[in-house]
């Protein structure tokens, strides 16, 4: 597969692309890239060095009804009368539903927050000879995370139909 991971304004927030070989599916990509070790590696292989990207406009929006999640992870008692919620309602109050939905939009310029094309580099005890000029043409489906500056996963989705 093929990665590159640009940087948001300052650097804060970054957007990695990945694509996978084009008989590869998304979903055996996703289970390599994001396994327990598989993310950091890949993050570790990346250099930086000129190159070309061409990547389709899309948009993507997901929502999703959180409380099957929330009662799995032990939130159960805030969904039933047994929920105190005193603090915030002098009337007996549990949670109803909790939604997640995001929504990301690429286009031309970048994003509404801006976006360059370099790629992360890091130090290594050998110097390696300088590598050609990458190209990378997003022309099939393909992976994409949003992560903070501490590597943590903000927005991690599957684009099926680039078109």
């Amino acid at each position: 597969m093929q990665m590159v991971k640009l940087p948001y304004g300052e650097g804060k927030v970054t957007m990695s692309i990945i694509l996978p070989r084009a008989d590869v599916s998304l979903t055996t990509a996703a289970a390599a890239l994001f396994d327990a070790k598989g993310w950091t590696d890949y993050q570790g292989r990346l250099s930086s060095r000129p190159g070309s990207l061409s990547l389709p406009r899309f948009k993507a929006d997901y929502t999703i009804d959180l409380p099957g999640a929330l009662r799995a992870l032990g939130m159960s008692d805030a969904f039933t009368a047994a929920a105190d919620f005193s603090g915030i309602s002098a009337t007996p109050t549990c949670i109803d539903n909790v939604r997640q939905k995001t929504a990301l939009e690429v286009y031309e310029e970048g994003t509404k927050a801006a976006a360059a094309t370099i790629v992360t580099m890091r130090a290594t005890a050998v110097a390696r000879p300088p590598q050609p000029p990458f190209v990378m043409v997003v022309d099939h489906p393909f992976l994409l995370a949003i992560q903070s500056q501490d590597d943590a996963l903000l927005f991690l989705g599957a684009i099926a139909n680039p078109g």
